[in-house]
């Protein structure tokens, strides 16, 4: 049986509850989530709203109790969107910014190593654009 919850799932989930549930534990929420962003995570144009809901969820779980790890793993997911071309990359940089804001420290230090991160990606998006446009 396929225990993975489909996007529908996972936009109704409230992380506030789901240790109430019998049926949607938070290792599923977490494996449904890594076996869709290598697939879906991807797409240039339309993989925000995934990203989205995967960090809002995990930030939801970071106020209903903070804690060293759930500020790391939320970091990393805002660090790996950040590493991928996305149409969006702008916007993830910016929530990026309020969440170290709101839950960092070495706000500087932190921004400064994204921003480098960001700034690679759009000078490959940049160099590859002419070519898509050309398929198009």
């Amino acid at each position: 049986a396929n225990n993975l919850l489909d996007s529908e799932d996972l936009e109704d989930i409230d992380p506030t509850s789901i240790d109430n549930s019998p049926s949607v534990t938070l290792e599923i929420v977490r494996l449904t989530y890594a076996k869709g962003l290598p697939i879906a995570g991807q797409h240039f144009k339309s993989s925000q709203e995934l990203w989205k809901a995967i960090i809002a969820f995990e930030i939801k779980l970071l106020e209903k109790e903070r804690s060293d790890e759930q500020v790391e793993r939320v970091r990393k997911l805002f660090l790996d969107r950040l590493s991928i071309a996305h149409e969006q990359i702008d916007e993830s940089f910016s929530e990026y910014s309020s969440f170290e804001t709101n839950f960092g420290n070495q706000y500087e230090k932190r921004l400064l190593e994204a921003n480098k991160s960001v700034q690679k990606v759009k000078e490959i998006v940049n160099e590859r654009d002419p070519w898509e446009r050309s398929l198009v």
